[in-house]
């Protein structure tokens, strides 16, 4: 009798912890997926992002990804310029499905969309003076990027670590 009941208990606790654990990820997916239109959310500190499937990686300099089903925001440089300057990225986004975007977020958090959707392009970026983050973002997004940062004086570039 004692056994049947632990037996039953322990089935109960694992249906329990299951449906938290689903109703946890639910939640996370849904602020994922919000973030793309909100540009607060955009400029927040902190990433939240997940991918079905990521391959590739970046350096101080280049940034190279493929992806399936990307949701959310990622950090992928901050930026420091000593001055007002330029750069320059040579931009290559393939978007073979979702929304997908790239931004600079200023020094007041204020958001600025650099390229959206497919692009293929040399772009330039004006920078305040102070620091700056390149972020990309999407909603169920798949498809694959490559930036290069060309090198400036002006500029101390650090890649932002990921999972």
């Amino acid at each position: 009798m004692n056994r049947r009941r632990t037996t039953r208990y322990s089935i109960a606790m694992a249906v329990i912890i299951c449906g938290l654990w689903l109703t946890g990820c639910m939640q996370i997916s849904s602020y994922q997926k919000s973030v793309y239109d909100d540009a607060g959310k955009i400029a927040a500190v902190g990433d939240s992002y997940s991918f079905a499937q990521r391959t590739g990686g970046f350096s101080a300099d280049k940034f190279l990804v493929k992806f399936k089903g990307f949701s959310g925001k990622q950090t992928v440089w901050k930026l420091s310029a000593k001055d007002s300057c330029t750069i320059t990225l040579a931009y290559k986004a393939v978007i073979s499905s979702g929304l997908f975007k790239t931004c600079l977020v200023g020094p007041e958090r204020q958001v600025t969309v650099i390229a959206e959707g497919a692009v293929s392009d040399q772009l330039t970026v004006d920078l305040q003076k102070g620091d700056h983050e390149i972020v990309i973002a999407g909603r169920d997004a798949s498809g694959e990027i490559e930036m290069t940062i060309a090198e400036n004086d002006q500029v101390t570039v650090v890649p932002v670590e990921s999972n």
